[in-house]
C-alpha cells in the first residue's frame, strides 16, 4: 500500500512539472510578437536580394503579387530570416510591388517595394496632400517618402489658385508658411545609383484666412542627359473657418483660441457663451453699449488660463473687435520659454486692460505696432515672464494712457541667493543702478507718473537713485512755495504737503502704488521715498524696505537697506493727517 502510494505521489508531481513546463512554453511563445524588421524594401535596375528579419511564435508563409520578385523561404515557423530578390528591370520608370506576409493568429503585415529603372529621378509616395488650417504647434508637420537615385535639391513656392480655389498649375513667390530643413548632404548615396528611401519632413503654419492655399514643392535635380528636371508635389491647406463679425463669430474665435493654446479646461462649445467661466459679454446697461447698440452681447473680457504653447497669441484674438479686458495666464513650464508677443493685440480698438502674465514672454511687438494701443490701453500686466530688461518701447511716448504696469518676478530662476552665479542676459529682469544706462532706465519709469508701478522680485541691483540723481537727470520737476500753498487749498486735509519738500524732486506724485521689494537692492533708502506723500500708502515696508535674504550680489555686497526707520512716526509728524485714526 505504501508503494503504491508513494508511486502516485510521484506521479502527481511529474504531472505537474509537465503541465508547468508547458504552460511556461506557451507564456514563451505569447511573448513573441509578430514583427518584421522592415516595411519597405527598394531594389536598383539590375535586381538584388534583401534580407528580412521575421519574429514570429507561429507557423508563417508569404506571397508576392509579382513576378519578378522571389521569396526564399515562402513559408516557416518562429523566428528567422528569409530573403527578397528581385530580376533586374528593363523598364525606364520605377515599378512597385508588395509582399504580403501571414502569421497564424496574427493580423497579415505588408512589404512595399520599389524597383528603379534606368532613368534617374525623384519619386515621392504622392504628388497631392492635403493638411489642416490648424493644429497644435508639434502637430504642425506632415513626412513625404521620397524614393530616389539622384542627388536633388528643394524648392517650395505658392501655387497659383483660380476664384474657386482650383490649383492653375502656376508658381508664385516662396511660400512663408511651409518649409523644410532638409538639405542635397542629407542625402546619402554611397551606392553610386543604387536607389533609396528618405523620409522628408515638412512644417507648416496655420492659416488664418477663410480662404485654402497652396503650395509646390518641387524635388530639382539633373538627368541622365545632364538637363534640369523636377518633380512636383502640391500641398494643399484648408480654409480657416469663417469668423463672423457678430456674438457668434466671438464665440468661435475663443474656442479656437483656446483648441490652439491647448487650454487645459475648454469650454463647452454647446453652451450658451455668456455661461462661460472667465467671459464676460457687453450688457443693455453698459453706456458703451447706449452709445454703439452694436456692441450688445459681444466680449467684453475673456481670461485664457492653464495653457500649453511655444507661440504668441493666437491671430484669431482680431475678431474679438469690442474686448475691453483680455488676459492671459499659466503657460505651462513658462520659465523654460522664450516667446515674442505678436502684433495681434495691437489691433484691438477698444482694448484698455491686457495681462500677459507667466507667459513666457521675453518680447514685446515693435514700436510702431505697440503704439497702436497708446490711446487706450491703461493697464499692462507682464509679472512672471522673462524679460532680461524693461523693454524701450515701454514709455509714456509710446503708452500715454497707461496707468498701471506691472512687471513682477520675471525670474527663470525661483531662488538666487548669490547673484555672481545669475546669467544676465537669460535669468531674468536684470538692473545695475550703478550703471549709468540701467540707473536713467530705472528713473525713466519713475518719471512716468503711473497710478502703479509693480517691479517686485526681479533681478535689480545697486543703491536707489539719490534726490541728487533724480534732480540732475533732467526727467523731474522741483516741488514748489506754489506746490506747497496749493496742497493746502484742496479741501482734504491729507493732501496738504510739508515745506521740507521744496526743492526736492516730485517724483511718482501720482503714484498710489510703487513695488520694488524682493530685489538685490542695499545702501541708504533716499529722501524721495522716506518724505514721500504716499510712503505709508505704498506699505513701504513690505513693498519696498523687504529686499531678498541673499548672501550677496553681483559685487559681494548684502542685499538689505541700512537706514530702515523703526515705524511710521516721523512720517506722521509731517503728514499729521494722514495718521489713522485708530492711533489718535
Amino acid at each position: 500500500m505504501k508503494k503504491y502510494i508513494v508511486k502516485l505521489t510521484l506521479g502527481l508531481m511529474l504531472s505537474a512539472a509537465f503541465i508547468t513546463a508547458c504552460t511556461d512554453d506557451d507564456d514563451d511563445d505569447q511573448a513573441i510578437a509578430f514583427g518584421l524588421s522592415t516595411e519597405e524594401l527598394v531594389f536598383p535596375e539590375n535586381g538584388g536580394t534583401e534580407s528580412v528579419t521575421i519574429t514570429a511564435a507561429n507557423t508563417w508563409n508569404i506571397n508576392a503579387n509579382a513576378s519578378w520578385l522571389k521569396i526564399t523561404p515562402a513559408n516557416g515557423m518562429g523566428s528567422g530570416e528569409f530573403t527578397v530578390s528581385a530580376d533586374a528591370s528593363v523598364l525606364a520608370e520605377p515599378r512597385t510591388a508588395s509582399i504580403r506576409i501571414e502569421a497564424a493568429g496574427e493580423m497579415p503585415k505588408t512589404i512595399k517595394l520599389t524597383q528603379m529603372g534606368y532613368q534617374l529621378g525623384v519619386y515621392p509616395s504622392t504628388t497631392d496632400t492635403l493638411i489642416e488650417n490648424s493644429a497644435l504647434k508639434d502637430k504642425r508637420f506632415f513626412e513625404l517618402s521620397v524614393v530616389t537615385n539622384v542627388r536633388f535639391s528643394v524648392e517650395i513656392k505658392e501655387a497659383i489658385l483660380d476664384e474657386s480655389g482650383n490649383d492653375t498649375g502656376e508658381m508664385g513667390e516662396k511660400a512663408k508658411w511651409l518649409s523644410t530643413t532638409y538639405k542635397e548632404k542629407d542625402l546619402n548615396l554611397d551606392y553610386g545609383q543604387r536607389p533609396v528611401a528618405a523620409k522628408l519632413r515638412f512644417d507648416w503654419n496655420v492659416n488664418v484666412e477663410d480662404q485654402k492655399r497652396a503650395a509646390k514643392i518641387a524635388f530639382k535635380f539633373t538627368d541622365n542627359d545632364g538637363n534640369p528636371q523636377e518633380t512636383v508635389v502640391t500641398v494643399m491647406q484648408k480654409a480657416a473657418p469663417t469668423i463672423t463679425d457678430n456674438r457668434a463669430g466671438d464665440s468661435l474665435a475663443l474656442l479656437i483660441i483656446s483648441e490652439r493654446l491647448n487650454v487645459m479646461s475648454p469650454w463647452d462649445g454647446s453652451r450658451n457663451m455668456r455661461y462661460w467661466n472667465g467671459v464676460k459679454l457687453w450688457e443693455n446697461t453698459d453706456q458703451e453699449v447706449k452709445d454703439n447698440p452694436q456692441m450688445k452681447g459681444r466680449v467684453r473680457s475673456v481670461l485664457f488660463s492653464m495653457f500649453q504653447t511655444e507661440e504668441s497669441v493666437p491671430a484669431e484674438v482680431t475678431h474679438l473687435k469690442y474686448v475691453e479686458t483680455l488676459e492671459f495666464f499659466s503657460n505651462a513650464n513658462n520659465g523654460l520659454k522664450s516667446i515674442k508677443l505678436g502684433n495681434e493685440v495691437c489691433q484691438l480698438e477698444y482694448l484698455k486692460n491686457l495681462r500677459l502674465d507667466a507667459y513666457g514672454l521675453t518680447e514685446l511687438p515693435d514700436i510702431n505696432e505697440l503704439k497702436k494701443l497708446g490711446d487706450k490701453l491703461e493697464v499692462l500686466s507682464l509679472s512672471s515672464n522673462n524679460f532680461n530688461k524693461i523693454p524701450a518701447v515701454l514709455n509714456k511716448e509710446i503708452l500715454p494712457n497707461l496707468k498701471v504696469l506691472k512687471m513682477n518676478a520675471n525670474r527663470r530662476r525661483d531662488v538666487v541667493s548669490d547673484l555672481t552665479t545669475l546669467d544676465k542676459d537669460k535669468d531674468g529682469l536684470y538692473l545695475d543702478l550703478s550703471s549709468y544706462a540701467d540707473k536713467r532706465r530705472f528713473m525713466e519709469m519713475l518719471a512716468w507718473e503711473l497710478d502703479t508701478l509693480q517691479l517686485s522680485n526681479n533681478y535689480i541691483e545697486g543703491e536707489l537713485p539719490t534726490d541728487k540723481d533724480l534732480s540732475d537727470s533732467g526727467l523731474f520737476d522741483l516741488y514748489t512755495e506754489e506746490d506747497i500753498k496749493a496742497s493746502q487749498n484742496t479741501g482734504d486735509k491729507k493732501d496738504e504737503l510739508p515745506e521740507i519738500l521744496v526743492s526736492t524732486p516730485k517724483v511718482m506724485f501720482k503714484t498710489k502704488g510703487f513695488t520694488v521689494n524682493l530685489n538685490y537692492l542695499h545702501g541708504e533708502i533716499p529722501n524721495w521715498i522716506l518724505l514721500h506723500p504716499q510712503m505709508a500708502d505704498w506699505n513701504s515696508f513690505t513693498f519696498i524696505f523687504t529686499q531678498e535674504d541673499a548672501k550677496s550680489d553681483t559685487k559681494g555686497n548684502l542685499p538689505g537697506f541700512v537706514n530702515i526707520p523703526k515705524d511710521f512716526e516721523e512720517y506722521y509728524e509731517l503728514y499729521p493727517n494722514k495718521r489713522p485714526t485708530w492711533e489718535n
